[in-house]
């Protein structure tokens, strides 16, 4: 009887500590999960190339723009063409003509006898052609689409104007300072300004 009575008595001290490692090891488990997920949820484990994705708060977002924006560039004005003017010829006149490239633009104009001119061509304030013009003759002369050539070939839209300068110094160059553009009754001898799309012609 008391071999019987200590057999059960291992057996149950046995089971009892059998339970409490089953125990031990469902916490370690728990515990263990808790851990992991508390990982995740704050943004996963390192090393993955994911960056947790972040939201601009008011303070940091950018401004939205109120500048509408200009879509063609002001004609440059005439007191800026030269320092000052010299009176010319009343008869001298220029004015834009037809059949301009995308490298070129045409004018007509009336020169008086005895007379040189430049014809000096801005875009967009910039000059891009100057052209001397000289009429040794007795008579006035009058061309239609002579064709000046610009530096450069153009696309999109600019502002376009053709300005007679004198030849002050008759070196048949351009001196912007030194050659003074012509005026005619109290106005500026010019061609414009004109705005043109030189994508669309040819």
């Amino acid at each position: 009887m008391l071999n019987t009575g200590r057999g059960r008595y291992g057996e149950s001290t046995y089971q009892c500590s059998r339970n409490r490692l089953s125990m031990r090891l469902a916490r370690y488990g728990l515990l263990l999960c808790c851990i992991l997920v508390a990982g995740c949820i704050t943004g996963g484990p390192t090393g993955t190339g994911v960056s947790p994705t972040t939201t601009a708060t008011p303070s940091q977002a950018s401004p939205a723009s109120t500048t509408a924006p200009t879509p063609y560039p002001e004609p440059t004005p005439v007191t800026e063409l030269a320092s000052t003017e010299v009176t010319c010829d009343e008869s001298l006149s220029v004015s834009f003509w037809n059949g301009w490239t995308q490298n070129s633009v045409r004018v007509s104009y009336y020169l008086p006898a005895n007379t040189s001119i430049l014809l000096v061509t801005y875009i967009d304030g910039t000059v891009q052609s100057a052209t001397i013009r000289k009429n040794t003759h007795d008579d006035g002369i009058h061309a239609d689409g002579d064709k000046l050539l610009l530096q450069n070939a153009l696309s999109g839209v600019h502002t376009v104007r053709t300005v007679v300068y004198q030849d002050s110094n008759g070196d048949g160059q351009f001196e912007k300072g030194v050659d003074s553009p012509c005026q005619v009754a109290g106005e500026v001898v010019q061609a414009g300004p004109t705005r043109m799309n030189f994508s669309n012609i040819g």
